[in-house]
């Protein structure tokens, strides 16, 4: 096929001219959409933090929890929140302590808190930033349970990790508590190894007794009160 020459311009058949727009025009908008994806791919990977944690867990003894969780690849540090006012951690309601660089750590309460349940997240943290909190998880340290007083004596459930326990009581109708937490008792008895103890309420006959059962490490680390238990003594 040749081109004809008239008139002082170049004719140029109309098949030719669809066959290069047919071979330059998509090739053109193929590579527009390539890189606008490639644009927008970079902008959403610099705005998002690390994976979650997962299998967040939480062991608790009589003095502390130790948190532990999955590690998140390429993360940098992390951050725990917890609460103790029964109200589910988030970034804005919370307790909050970062910089962790492994995957586990040990949370001490004061002596105030012991015994009291705490609530758990975790997150992880990168050059971009922090990533989404973990499940949450819930425990208290461990107090003595099941506290009864029956015919004068009073019993407990072992803990696990005490070496002894400690029991305060009361019979002048106030509540009893621990030297480590408010300091009011009666009468006292510690460092019991075994998981029941007799009274004798010679002097106070008919008074209404209030006991609490604390345990006590190998530490000296003295748990929180069991929920209190009354009764008459005979």
């Amino acid at each position: 096929m040749t081109a004809r020459k008239g008139l002082g311009f170049v004719i140029v058949p109309l098949c030719l001219v669809l066959i290069v727009a047919a071979s330059c025009s998509p090739s053109v908008a193929i590579s527009s959409a390539a890189s606008s994806s490639v644009a927008a791919s970079s902008s959403a990977s610099s705005s998002v933090g690390p994976s979650t944690p997962t299998n967040v867990s939480i062991t608790p003894s009589i003095a502390n929890f130790t948190l532990q969780w999955n590690a998140v690849q390429d993360a940098d540090t992390y951050n725990y929140y917890c609460t103790l006012d029964g109200t589910t951690p988030t970034k804005t309601n919370y307790h909050k302590t970062g910089n962790i660089s492994g995957t586990s750590m040990t949370y001490t309460p004061t002596a105030a808190d012991l015994g009291l349940t705490y609530k758990f997240a975790v997150s992880a943290v990168d050059s971009w930033g922090e990533g989404n909190l973990s499940s949450i998880v819930t425990s208290a340290t461990l107090v003595p349970q099941n506290v009864t007083f029956l015919n004068d004596n009073v019993s407990w459930s072992a803990v696990s990790g005490a070496s002894t326990y400690n029991i305060y009581w009361t019979y002048d109708g106030t509540t009893p508590a621990p030297p480590n937490n408010g300091n009011n008792f009666n009468n006292s008895w510690v460092n019991d190894s075994n998981l029941n103890h007799s009274i004798s309420p010679a002097g106070h006959p008919g008074n209404t007794y209030q006991f609490i059962v604390t345990a006590v490490d190998a530490n000296g680390n003295e748990s929180g009160p069991s929920a209190i238990v009354s009764g008459v003594g005979q």
